[in-house]
């Protein structure tokens, strides 16, 4: 046991160091935007968004049982739908993004 301690207070320690970056490693700060006083701007996009993952975190829960062959199809076509949508719905939040950050700009 006294071994199995030392390795786990290593691998704690080992994570806890910051990684070194190079200086090509680093990127420009762009200016920092205050985004809870954007909040309203960005309310339909966050709204879309929370309804996707909603979708996703569902068909992922609604996994029928293995042995079920019938039941399989029916979960992967559906599953194929809400990525599909989901797809489409991130496009979309980006686009509206980037014609608000023009916008903005």
């Amino acid at each position: 046991m006294v071994k199995i301690k030392n390795t786990k207070s290593k691998i704690s320690s080992a994570l806890k160091k910051k990684a070194k970056i190079t200086k090509k490693q680093r990127k420009p700060i762009k200016e920092k935007r205050d985004l809870t006083s954007n909040s309203k701007v960005f309310e339909h996009e966050l709204n879309l968004l929370d309804k996707v993952q909603s979708d996703l975190f569902e068909s992922i829960t609604l996994r029928p049982d293995v042995r079920d062959v019938e039941a399989v199809k029916l979960y992967i076509d559906n599953l194929y739908l809400v990525l599909n949508r989901a797809a489409t719905l991130i496009i979309d939040v980006k686009n509206q993004l980037i014609k608000k950050d023009i916008l903005v700009k």
